[in-house]
């Protein structure tokens, strides 16, 4: 997120995490599951609220990952708040 990473494990959630929102408004992420091409990411303007709020990132599985090599983007993303 906006260039910071973070690692998970399946199931597990990280946070409240303080985001400081890009200067030109298009902050960026991109998620993956490990070992394979399963993916998301994006650019925009995620992050408009007031300082001292919050956002929550989900990441929602849309389908079986498959193992690398198959390029298949399974992964949604829902921004709550």
């Amino acid at each position: 997120m906006n260039g910071a990473t973070y690692s998970l494990s399946p199931g597990k959630h990280l946070g409240p995490l303080a985001v400081i929102p890009r200067a030109d408004r298009n902050d960026a992420y991109s998620a993956r599951v490990h070992g394979t091409q399963c993916g998301v990411g994006d650019s925009g303007p995620f992050f408009q609220k007031d300082p001292g709020t919050s956002i929550t990132m989900r990441l929602v599985p849309e389908g079986a990952c498959e193992p690398a090599g198959t390029d298949a983007p399974n992964l949604g993303v829902v921004f709550e708040g």
